[in-house]
């Protein structure tokens, strides 16, 4: 017996759209906090809502969790790296800005918001799995003999 899978190939390629992703949550919280270490701190946590909002608002427009997931990601994605490629171009004479490198404290709450998720990812991974019902199978439950 053989499952479909889970999840179209496609859908991991969508890991390198990840980086564009923190790039836009990065972003938003420059612009949002005015304490540039708390906004490099939120930046991930930031980046992960941004993405997950987008996702669930894709989702519910085209009814399709495949859909939404490549819309909801790609979008964020592709608006954080035109922000990053951007600054980074204005940047390179300006002698004020100073482009902090992530701190150690961003990956751990990174870590912590995504371990917080996985309960919920794996509960939709099971229930979907528990609804793949080979075929012939509703035959025999029936009692009926192939």
């Amino acid at each position: 017996m053989t499952m479909p899978p889970l999840l179209s190939p496609l859908c991991s390629t969508l890991l390198f759209a990840l980086p564009g992703i923190y790039f836009s949550g990065r972003a938003a919280s420059q612009r949002a906090i005015r304490d540039g270490t708390i906004a490099d701190i939120a930046a991930p946590g930031i980046a992960i809502a941004l993405w997950l909002l987008c996702i669930q608002f894709a989702g519910l427009l085209t009814h399709s969790f495949e859909i939404g997931l490549g819309v909801g990601t790609l979008l964020p994605a592709l608006v954080g790296y035109l922000i990053h490629f951007s600054a980074r171009r204005s940047r390179t004479n300006d002698a004020q800005a100073v482009d902090r490198a992530p701190t150690t404290a961003m990956f751990v709450l990174a870590a912590i918001l995504a371990a917080s998720l996985i309960p919920a990812a794996i509960g939709w991974c099971l229930a979907r799995a528990s609804r793949y019902v080979p075929a012939g199978s509703a035959r025999r439950d029936r009692g009926e003999s192939s």
